[in-house]
């Protein structure tokens, strides 16, 4: 199947999905597919996610723009997926920009690469936080490359995260050459201030509550701040859970911030908890 344009999809018909008599109308919806080519289309003002991919495997996305101020209105967001990826695309979300869970199974194999994002409210390149909704024996997310991505502004919650709500095992994930403009994030008021979260907790959005997952082997590979809140580092934070649900094995390398190459922890603002081994810096 092949989706193309030039071409706009806009949902500014449609009430907010979450009102009475309405229902979430997503754009581009894929479920249980395969083979699919989605290209040079615009996804404007959808009243939920804008371009869903559920159970599928093997779909390209290309030169695919997002502009979406809604609640919940999630930029390329994935669950339980296998052989994505998205290139040459623009997001500017309320909510989480790119987004990969786990509803029904695992997830592999996923690329982002060469892509703009605008976060207004939430994450603009978060994992979890539901990542074992289907109640799978052994989930896992692994293989995931976010590369060449500009962050133009981001507000609210942090710019790279990994929320591991449930009891998956998410590894070999890679950040490669992530710039961000405006790290806009403020702590006084309630407004989250981190630049990198990486936690295993349960949540609101949590469906295994009895059992903890595990985070491992994790890279950021350059990574550049050209302006942050108060002209300061904005702080990072990893958190496991405990002695055999732990983060393991982050290495940050290239970091730049404000102009300042950061090569220790201290600098990088970074807390990490008891439940963590193997984070370093070069």
């Amino acid at each position: 199947v092949r989706i193309c344009g030039r071409g706009m999809i806009d949902g500014s018909d449609y009430p907010a999905w979450n009102q009475a008599g309405s229902y979430a109308r997503v754009p581009i919806d894929l479920k249980h597919s395969r083979n699919v080519t989605v290209e040079g289309i615009s996804i404007v003002n959808a009243n939920c996610w804008n371009l869903n991919s559920f159970s599928c495997r093997d779909v390209t996305i290309d030169n695919v723009k997002i502009i979406s101020g809604r609640q919940n209105g999630d930029g390329f967001t994935f669950q339980s997926c296998t052989n994505h990826t998205v290139t040459n695309c623009f997001a500017r979300t309320w909510d989480d920009s790119l987004v990969i869970k786990n509803y029904a199974g695992s997830t592999r194999g996923i690329t982002f690469r060469n892509i703009q994002v605008w976060t207004d409210l939430a994450q603009s390149m978060e994992i979890g936080y539901e990542t074992d909704k289907g109640l799978t024996l052994d989930p896992e997310i692994s293989d995931v490359l976010f590369e060449d991505i500009t962050v133009l502004y981001n507000f609210h919650k942090p710019v790279i995260s990994i929320h591991n709500s449930d009891d998956a095992y998410v590894h070999d994930i890679v950040y490669r050459h992530i710039v961000v403009e405006n790290a806009f994030m403020q702590g006084d008021n309630g407004y989250n201030k981190e630049l990198i979260e990486m936690t295993l907790q349960n949540s609101s959005w949590s469906t295994v509550r009895d059992e903890f997952g595990s985070i491992d082997n994790v890279l950021i590979d350059g990574l550049t701040v050209l302006h942050a809140a108060e002209d300061r580092v904005p702080a990072s934070r990893l958190s496991g859970q405990g002695k055999k649900n732990r983060i393991t094995n982050v290495t940050l390398r290239n970091v730049t911030i404000l102009g300042k190459p950061i090569t220790t922890l201290k600098d990088m603002r970074l807390s990490i908890d008891e439940y963590c081994d193997g984070i370093t810096i070069e």
